[in-house]
């Protein structure tokens, strides 16, 4: 879902920034739909790959803090039952 809304995004700021590629001249046949300004293209690629970062990130934290939680309980009940 994510990659369609870069591409919805990028269609709306400026329809004519997509444009044919191709691999090679000896293959006409082999074109695709790629970013033809360089600007776009890696505003597009660095906003994505920084989204997924922020993302990872955010779960690693998320799921330290449960680790950490867990444990400050675990310990809190071993306390009691020595008592």
């Amino acid at each position: 879902g994510v990659p369609a809304i870069v591409v919805t995004l990028v269609l709306i700021i400026n329809k004519d920034s997509y444009g044919n590629g191709s691999n090679s001249e000896t293959h006409p046949f082999s074109n695709f739909c790629w970013i033809q300004e360089n600007v776009v293209f890696y505003i597009s690629v660095v906003a994505y790959v920084f989204l997924v970062f922020v993302t990872n990130t955010a779960m690693f934290i998320t799921v330290l803090l449960q680790i950490h939680s867990v444990k400050s309980r675990t310990q809190r009940r071993s306390g009691f039952w020595k008592r």
